[in-house]
């Protein structure tokens, strides 16, 4: 799995119901440093990726860093409503 690649294989494997290769995938996000924070929890939302999306959201040092970052954030419009709750429930 490469960093390009990942959200095809995460989708192919997602429709394919793979849940392995999602796994796999998710692993690799975690430890990836070619993602943003932002582009992680969209892919985490989209393939209900729980530990990527705590891992994501724990990244952030406070409440205004998380704030900061969704502002600048066009993603944020296409969350999913549990999605949008999840980074409430942070900040």
């Amino acid at each position: 799995i490469a960093d390009r690649s990942v959200p095809h294989i995460l989708k192919l494997a997602d429709q394919f119901q793979m849940e392995r290769v999602v796994k796999q995938s998710e692993k690799h996000l975690m430890k990836s440093t070619s993602f943003d924070e932002m582009k992680k929890l969209l892919l985490a939302d989209q393939y209900r990726l729980a530990s990527l999306q705590d891992q994501c959201l724990d990244s952030f040092t406070n409440a205004t860093e998380l704030a900061e970052k969704l502002k600048l954030c066009p993603e944020y419009d296409i969350f999913s409503a549990d999605m949008k709750v999840a980074i409430c429930d942070r900040i």
